[in-house]
């Protein structure tokens, strides 16, 4: 169905001269806005395409934005450059590898590799005698992430010389194990890319020549060092677009987002011209105005309004008390299995949790009733599961032995091989200029010589398995030996989506190499494309935590566990679990049930002080919806 542009769109689709601001709701249209200026540009200002950059928050966004300009016309060799923030800066330090001082082959890592990596970390600094505990362990590294994406230190470091101290020497480790494993972390992706911008006037100019025009979605999701990366690449001012809305602004406590950024944007950039998109086709008005209620009690926000397309569209915001936990479940069951009798489908229905933790119960009694679920709580993305890397790593290591980073995934799951053990493997690999895979070899083939490695045996029958790997024939041998032996990562979503894509070139092992499919299935999880089409294969009801449900509608949205102590929680933010909350309640189309019980046992009454299982209190943010009514 053809979606005509409103007049306010029209505005920001043919307005030019000026930095712009556009702040657009939740199911307003901002990325048909973006992908209707790209082809105003290129149409009818004659703006070549090779000065043309869309910026998208993930990978996902950008594959979607990609597909949806070839739709628009736009042939494909007329497309303009569309990737993420740091797609965008990857490509520069590819180009200019020497220059940036980094060896051919360099690795990203992601937030589940940087976590096995902080293990070594923190082996490394024990030999120094310097103890963390797994508390001290998240709040140093949360220090060192938020430090380098400039969003400053905590005031508890920075009252604190011996804590600054320590922060140091815990940074330097970690920056000796990535150069260790040749690869480097998210934030330094962007920071090496400056420093290319600052100190070559060559690449400057090659970056700001392709970036004359820059239309950057979610602008509020960005980073203090994000939104400095956007200042240090835009070749012309006059062609910067930034598009968001900060009432949707969820990710200041995960990456360090700052919403501040578009909020005072006109005050960075003076001749800013501001614009709002506030017609939302999703919502129906009862919806609207239940969101509404509630997010305008945040004071750090552009006042803004947001109005339904279709004043008549039939909606419903039911609220829902129940006595105990055990009671909310079966009444959750009960719901999706009345839905489902009527006129909707199980993929009309999305449920969402503040906390992967939380579900647990509700899933297992959902699936005892054979309501047929995809679960996605504790990753936004299917391919960023601690299973999926293990499965990866494992891949990448039988392609290439001497990829000490794949080497070190892989050392994580071995059961019996612990950091001291890796240490003192990475130690010998140092010391005598070797791979990880070398070193181990040498201790597999003779264990004698390496008494002072407690756990050889266990190097060894890590070993043993890598070798049953390198000489499987068939491919599919390769996973169904690592499934053996994580047995556990069989259900898991991006597993099963690369063994199925395995199994596509079955008794193909005569033309073609397990590398060839690796580099196919990484170049199309790169893209975004595989993560698109699982989403629009689902036929499932949707379990989701609020942060994945971000970007995703649904025809009906159950929020169940909303207690006080729960939602916001003991989250210092409140403003941020607010518009957590917001962006829940506006992923409806049609209906929304907010639930929650008086009485609540398990895993989730150990998440606040007290932990207190009777008389709970509803969600203060219920009571602002509430409260607004009257």
């Amino acid at each position: 169905m053809k979606i005509e542009l409103t007049d306010e769109q029209k505005d920001i689709v043919s307005f030019l001269g000026a930095p712009m601001r556009v702040l657009a709701g939740p199911g307003t249209g901002k990325t048909l806005c973006i992908i209707k200026k790209a082809r105003f540009l290129i149409e009818n200002k004659k703006v070549p395409y090779n000065q043309i950059c869309v910026i998208t928050f993930t990978k996902a966004a950008a594959r979607e934005l990609w597909e949806r300009l070839l739709k628009e016309g736009i042939k494909t060799d007329s497309l303009p450059y569309v990737n993420t923030l740091h797609g965008l800066a990857m490509g520069v330090l590819r180009n200019h590898l020497k220059r940036a001082r980094l060896k051919p082959g360099f690795r990203t890592v992601d937030g589940i590799t940087q976590n096995i990596l902080v293990k070594d970390v923190v082996q490394d600094l024990k030999e120094q005698n310097v103890i963390l505990s797994r508390p001290d362990i998240r709040i140093f590294l949360r220090a060192h992430s938020q430090s380098k994406a400039k969003a400053g230190l905590p005031s508890h470091f920075s009252a604190n010389p011996h804590k600054e101290k320590v922060l140091r020497e815990f940074s330097k480790c970690f920056h000796e194990n990535l150069n260790f494993y040749n690869a480097v972390d998210w934030e330094d992706v962007l920071h090496k890319t400056i420093e290319l911008l600052d100190c070559y006037d060559d690449i400057r100019v090659e970056v700001h020549s392709r970036n004359q025009y820059l239309l950057v979605d979610e602008y509020q999701d960005l980073s203090p060092l994000e939104q400095f990366f956007v200042d240090k690449i835009i070749g012309d001012l006059n062609g910067l677009c930034i598009v968001g809305d900060d009432d949707q602004s969820i990710y200041e406590t995960f990456r360090f987002a700052d919403p501040s950024g578009i909020i005072n944007f006109p005050q960075k950039y003076k001749n800013t011209e501001s614009f709002f998109i506030s017609f939302c086709r999703r919502c129906p008005p009862m919806v609207i105005q239940h969101a509404l209620r509630l997010i305008k009690n945040n004071k750090k926000r552009v006042s803004k309004e947001l109005k339904p397309f279709d004043k008549d569209k039939k909606g419903f915001v039911i609220f829902m008390r129940h006595k105990s936990k055990k009671k909310e479940i079966e009444w959750l069951v009960l719901k999706i299995s009345e839905l489902r009798k009527k006129d909707f489908e199980y993929k009309d229905i999305m449920v969402l949790f503040t906390d992967g933790d939380i579900a647990k119960d509700y899933v297992i009694a959902l699936k005892n009733a054979n309501i047929p679920l995809d679960v996605q709580l504790k990753v936004s993305n299917i391919f960023n599961s601690v299973y999926f890397i293990w499965l990866i790593s494992t891949v990448r290591w039988v392609v290439r032995p001497d990829d000490n980073l794949s080497m070190r995934q892989c050392l994580d799951y071995w059961e019996g091989i612990g950091t001291e053990t890796v240490r003192q493997l990475r130690f010998q690999a140092l010391s005598t200029n070797s791979t990880l895979w070398e070193v181990i070899q040498n201790v597999s083939s003779n264990l004698d010589a390496f008494k002072k490695i407690r756990q050889r045996n266990k190097v060894k029958s890590f070993y043993d398995y890598l070798v049953k790997l390198k000489n499987f024939k068939k491919f599919q041998e390769i996973v169904n030996q690592f499934f053996l032996a994580i047995p556990e990562s069989k259900e898991d979503a991006g597993c099963k989506i690369f063994s199925e894509f395995l199994e596509k070139f079955k008794d193909q092992e005569q033309v073609i190499t397990i590398r060839e499919i690796l580099e196919d299935f990484e170049q199309q999880v790169d893209s975004g494309e595989l993560e698109n089409k699982y989403k629009k294969e689902r036929k499932n009801v949707q379990i989701m935590s609020m942060h994945s449900a971000k970007g995703c509608e649904s025809t009906i949205v159950i929020i169940p566990a909303l207690e006080d102590d729960l939602m916001p929680g003991l989250n210092n933010d409140i403003e941020e679990q607010r518009r957590l909350f917001y962006v829940s309640i506006t992923r409806a189309k049609y209906c929304v049930y907010l639930s929650w019980a008086g009485q609540r046992s398990g895993q989730e009454i150990h998440k606040q002080a007290g932990r207190q299982m009777l008389y709970k209190e509803k969600s203060r943010f219920l009571k602002e919806i509430e409260e607004s009514q009257t």
